[in-house]
């Protein structure tokens, strides 16, 4: 069960960015972290993805210049995900 709402969320990115780029461009790139990854928002204008991959560290994937960035947990706290991002690519999270 585990393992289908991972799959159920990489799906669920995996569709909003071939969606965007179909719109965008006629070429479409995939591509793939490798690890479990928690899609948690989307900007508004369709360009920024955010989340966490397995909660040790936030994420933040530009559509437009296909570059990930990354933020991991403080030392002393378990947890870090991006909960949402704004349009010009502005964070909101938590870290506990």
């Amino acid at each position: 069960m585990k393992y289908q709402f991972y799959f159920s969320l990489i799906g669920a990115a995996l569709s909003f960015q071939l969606s965007a780029q179909a719109q965008t461009e006629n070429n479409t790139e995939i591509i793939f972290t490798g690890t479990s990854v928690n899609v948690k928002g989307i900007s508004n204008n369709g360009r920024y993805i955010c989340g966490a991959r397995m909660y040790e560290e936030a994420y933040r994937f530009d559509l437009k210049e296909k570059k990930l960035i990354t933020i991991p947990a403080a030392d002393s706290y378990s947890d870090m995900a991006a909960l949402d991002v704004t349009d010009d690519g502005t964070l909101v999270g938590k870290n506990d």
